[in-house]
């Protein structure tokens, strides 16, 4: 019984933790921990790049390592996985773009 009280607190104490702690827990680093956050939650390279002010080229290798680590085989299956496990809230993701939805 204790083992399983154990257990129980362990999972609530992972709960309590913010995000990027969890992702951090499970082998991400904090960067890649962002990035993971930022496209879970439905941003564009491109958006992510400018908002944390480094290259499209390092969101994407950033990206590619978080996936791989858990291992992910494209981002939606990133961003389902970050749903699934209720790392990221439904209620942050991010919409189409105005530009997205007239196909420009």
């Amino acid at each position: 019984m204790i083992g399983e009280e154990r257990a129980l607190a362990g999972e609530q104490l992972v709960r309590d933790l913010s995000p990027s702690s969890r992702l951090r827990l499970i082998g991400l680093t904090p960067r890649e921990s962002e990035i993971a956050l930022l496209v879970g939650r439905g941003f564009l390279v491109r958006e992510i790049a400018e908002q944390i002010q480094v290259s499209e080229g390092t969101v994407k290798t950033l990206l590619a390592r978080a996936r791989a680590k858990l291992t992910c085989r494209n981002v939606r299956e990133l961003s389902d996985i970050l749903l699934g496990a209720g790392i990221v809230d439904p209620r942050d993701l991010v919409g189409p773009r105005q530009d997205e939805v007239d196909g420009k």
